[in-house]
């Protein structure tokens, strides 16, 4: 098997396979092509590894590895990219429908989020309970970039405080900022 149809096999990149290749986790041998050497790879040694990521937690898994229901499907393999698009919409609604559930029944710690959107998501719904935001917080529960945040907070449009090395913003500032937008 060649590189490229030994990433698509693995659902990685090419990049990636060569990763795998000088950590030892794959070998390759190297047959004269027409103008340079062409890596091949054994289909036994890649099967192993499909097996031993399969086994991984999901968080530790290659990002172009997307499971759903027990099938792998990748951009570059054997799904088409609106099919793994859809899918990965499909699987971040369940997250969020599952993170609000813990987070209502309080047995939520962020720690726990292994994607940044899903981070981002926890950001938002632990900032449903504070009265002091951070920058982050404030951000993700007004769907505002932080970058706009700052600017209003550099014209006095809205009222922060730097503490530390971030800004904090009352939830009562940030909700009136808000109201004064629309």
């Amino acid at each position: 098997m060649n590189k490229k149809e030994a990433a698509a096999f693995l659902g990685v990149t090419t990049r990636s396979l060569e990763r795998y290749v000088s950590q030892n986790k794959l070998k390759v041998k190297y047959v004269k092509g027409k103008t340079r050497p062409v890596a091949v790879f054994d289909a036994v040694e890649l099967e192993k590894l499909k097996q031993e990521m399969a086994s991984l937690p999901l968080s530790q898994r290659p990002s172009l590895l997307i499971e759903f229901n027990g099938e792998n499907n990748t951009v570059n393999g054997n799904g088409s990219k609106t099919e793994v698009a859809t899918r990965a919409t499909t699987q971040l609604k369940r997250a969020k429908t599952e993170t609000l559930t813990k987070s209502r029944q309080g047995i939520l710690n962020p720690d726990d989020a292994a994607s940044p959107m899903l981070k981002k998501l926890l950001a938002s719904l632990m900032a449903n309970n504070k009265i002091i935001l951070t920058l982050a917080e404030a951000a993700a529960l007004t769907n505002i970039s932080q970058q706009e945040l700052r600017k209003a907070i550099g014209t006095g449009a809205l009222s922060a405080a730097m503490k530390g090395r971030g800004w904090k913003i009352r939830r009562k500032d940030l909700e009136s900022y808000v109201e004064k937008l629309w």
